[in-house]
């Protein structure tokens, strides 16, 4: 017969020899991994064309991704002492983007050196701007083109990175990239919620 102390004990000692069983974690480690260096699988799909991919490899040097890197492209912070209502932030989070970070920094910079050197000398008029952005193979990842007193804006997606370039009058082009939105796409909501 077991005693009232007994049991208890019994209990502890099975649970912490473990009857005998392999640990979770041993036999977690000795697996292979799906992750491994060797994966020939892309870690994320790139739903661009070949034009476009080849403007990217040739540039970063490689077809698959690779782990992220230190680098990011910030994006600008407030000026400190700048008069602002208290929940300024709060309220224009929306406006905010998503850095890059490691390989799609690569890839925006890639895509605006391009964009500067392609669109150099393109006249500011709105479908003059279209037609050598779609020339230089972005028609399908342009997401707008528009004009305005300022220039022609154009902005691009491309899975997961943003450019976007202002065209001006006075030949002041700027083209940039950026992460998408936090509401999502690479178009500046004109309102959060």
């Amino acid at each position: 017969m077991l005693t009232a102390v007994a049991v208890p004990v019994a209990v502890a000692a099975l649970t912490l020899a473990g009857c005998g069983q392999t640990r979770a974690g041993a036999k977690a480690a000795s697996a292979p991994s799906s992750a491994s260096p060797t994966s020939t699988s892309s870690a994320t799909p790139r739903h661009i064309s070949a034009e476009l991919r080849e403007v990217e490899d040739s540039t970063c040097g490689t077809t698959t991704p690779r782990p992220s890197a230190a680098r990011t492209s910030a994006s600008p912070s407030p000026r400190v002492g700048e008069d602002r209502p208290p929940n300024y932030g709060d309220n224009n989070a929306y406006r905010r983007t998503l850095p890059l970070k490691g390989l799609a920094v690569c890839r925006g910079e890639a895509h605006v050196r391009r964009l500067t050197e392609q669109l150099r000398g393109v006249p500011v008029d709105r479908a003059e701007v279209d037609a050598a952005l779609s020339r230089l193979g972005y028609g399908d990842q342009v997401e707008r083109v528009g004009s305005d007193g300022d220039g022609v804006r154009f902005v691009i997606g491309l899975d997961g990175v943003c450019v976007t370039g202002t065209l001006g009058p006075s030949h002041d082009d700027t083209v940039e990239a950026h992460g998408p939105y936090m509401e999502g796409g690479c178009v500046e909501p004109a309102y959060g919620h």
